[in-house]
């Protein structure tokens, strides 16, 4: 945890990235929600990323917001046993393109 307030704190987590080209990448921002079932609990937002070499891989670390109040609504639906999707809707840029991520799984939070 790198910060925390009444209304929420920042978590880093490490997110690997591959560039699978012959030519380096520059990447730009990544930026993003994160979702457990249908409330948003936090936001991703980097700054530049800088370069990615050719046939590279870097792991950065991606500083999640997350907003107590919609954390907690979404903690007590999956605390009561219910299976939650957990979903992260963002994209990355690199060069000048913005690239589409999701993720999702589906979760049973086990007490």
């Amino acid at each position: 945890m790198t910060q925390v307030s009444l209304g929420g704190a920042t978590v880093e987590f490490p997110f690997t990235v591959t560039n699978r080209n012959g030519f380096p990448l520059s990447l730009g921002r990544l930026t993003g929600r994160l979702f457990v079932g249908s409330s948003s609990v936090g936001e991703v937002s980097t700054p530049e990323l800088g370069q990615l070499a050719a046939k590279g891989t870097r792991t950065l670390s991606v500083p999640l917001t997350l907003n107590f109040l919609n954390t907690g609504v979404a903690v007590a639906n999956a605390v009561a046993g219910q299976p939650s999707q957990v979903r992260f809707e963002g994209r990355l840029e690199a060069g000048s393109e913005p690239f589409p991520i999701t993720a999702d799984q589906v979760l049973k939070f086990i007490r």
